[in-house]
């Protein structure tokens, strides 16, 4: 086989590997959206093995590559640009992806520091549960009857 068909072919094989991890970056965004920690660690595995392969096909395809200097025919060519793309869908991703595990990282900081200000005086009840802590004696937020 030509350098050039070797080259399509693996260029071929590599665009799999890129669209399959951009799925599993859509579905990895949506787990995070539901907070689904199950979901996410299988994820994560099947994530860990693409990025493997992505790794392996792109190192195979530099051998390809310097193995022969040849013109890029249109496949090749129009494959490239596939890829390409493919690789700045996975970006934009991993981006999204990024900002969603900051904000739930925020939350989760957020919700530590509240816990751990439990012992220290409340700073939103009074210490009977009647009202709003600092706010007027006679002036309630709701009824006690209630």
């Amino acid at each position: 086989m030509s350098n050039s068909r070797t080259l399509a072919e693996h260029l071929r094989q590599q665009l799999k590997i890129y669209q399959e991890i951009c799925r599993t970056e859509e579905a990895k965004n949506a787990a995070l959206r539901r907070r689904d920690v199950a979901v996410l660690e299988q994820i994560t595995r099947v994530e860990r093995e693409l990025v493997k392969a992505a790794a392996e096909m792109e190192e195979k395809r530099r051998e390809i590559s310097a193995a022969g200097r040849e013109r890029l025919t249109a496949e090749s060519a129009e494959l490239r640009e596939k890829l390409t793309a493919a690789a700045a869908t996975l970006k934009a991703l991993n981006e999204s992806n990024e900002r969603l595990i900051r904000q739930e990282l925020r939350y989760i900081d957020y919700s530590l520091r509240t816990i751990a200000a439990g012992g220290e005086k409340s700073r939103l009840y009074s210490a009977v549960g009647t009202g709003v802590a600092g706010t007027a004696a006679g002036v309630k937020l709701y009824d006690q009857q209630a």
